[in-house]
């Protein structure tokens, strides 16, 4: 098996937040020259999301209002990561209103065929995106997203299929009843998968759905030749179980999402707290490896929700 080197990994952490091609009718590229991004017809941070910035510390300043005009009253998040530029970019987005959201792990795992303990109970299958489609609103619920946010990156990822290999998965307890879902992304051209967001229904967390899902997820990976998986995960839940099945936190600079505050008659409103959805329990404030920032436009979410979807949108999973 080919090692794989550190800077790969790093880039494959940071190039699989935005690594979904435009979809004609759902998604389109923000068309922001060094910037990635989409934007989506939906008003919510993780619909409409940027970053990987490879600005100059001269136009910074300017592209971030250009961001904002583009996006118009739609809510969007910002994600900065260990190879944003200008490297104050994230004081920068502070400075122009937007909200420091939370942080997220890094993780790499080189040895996928470590040995994983699970529960012989829980029964985890691979489904069709079809029927990824038809879950949308169960899927919702367990990650805490609105139910059309949920069928948007589903029909996104199923409509991509030609160009981005995933395949979803459900997990149960002896029937078919769905409790937990994951995916498994192929970075093209690479020998490194993303295991993308995850989600456990609120009553069955805890109880090793997730860990599961992880290893069904890395023998899946590792019987297709595949040699390295990353995570972007939640450093209070699947953070640290990961870290016990042998992944380890990249500790490069920070990573970063925010959003900016809705405006109502020119004035800026600070969003009102409700209560968080389920999947990643991320810190408030920006850690090491990884966070999220909030637009202005995204108020009426709550501070909770968006949080999360930000979370979600870097493919952390809820454990």
């Amino acid at each position: 098996m080919n090692a794989v080197a550190e800077r790969e990994l790093v880039e494959a952490i940071e190039s699989t937040l935005f690594i979904y091609p435009a979809v004609h009718g759902l998604s389109q590229d923000l068309g922001i020259p060094g910037l990635r991004g989409r934007i989506t017809k939906l008003s919510h941070p993780l619909a409409n999301l940027c970053g990987d910035a490879r600005f100059s510390e001269r136009e910074a300043d300017a592209m971030i209002e250009k961001v904002r005009q583009r996006y118009g009253d739609l809510a969007f998040g910002w994600l900065t990561g260990p190879s944003t530029r200008p490297g104050d970019l994230p004081s920068r987005l502070e400075a122009a209103g937007l909200q420091n959201v939370d942080s997220i792990a890094g993780m790499a795992l080189t040895d996928l065929a470590l040995p994983i303990e699970v529960d012989p109970k829980i029964r985890v299958r691979e489904v069709s995106w079809q029927e990824a489609v038809a879950n949308s609103e169960v899927m919702a619920r367990a990650y805490g997203l609105p139910t059309e946010v949920m069928r948007l990156f589903n029909e996104i990822v199923a409509l991509s299929a030609d160009r981005i290999k995933a395949r979803p998965y459900v997990a149960s307890l002896g029937d078919d009843a769905i409790v937990a879902w994951a995916w498994l992304v192929y970075l093209p051209d690479s020998p490194t998968v993303l295991l993308g967001g995850a989600a456990t229904l609120e009553q069955y967390r805890g109880h090793g759905f997730y860990t599961a899902l992880v290893a069904r997820r890395l023998a899946d990976a590792r019987a297709d030749g595949r040699t390295a998986a990353v995570i972007q995960g939640d450093r209070r839940t699947s953070a640290p179980i990961c870290a016990k099945l042998g992944f380890r936190v990249n500790d490069a600079s920070p990573w970063r999402g925010r959003r900016a505050p809705v405006r109502s008659g020119g004035r800026s409103e600070r969003p009102r707290r409700t209560a968080e959805p389920a999947p990643d329990r991320h810190q408030r404030r920006c850690g090491r490896v990884g966070g999220g920032f909030r637009s202005p436009a995204d108020s009426q979410h709550g501070a909770a929700p968006l949080r999360d979807g930000i979370r979600r949108a870097v493919g952390a999973d809820l454990a």
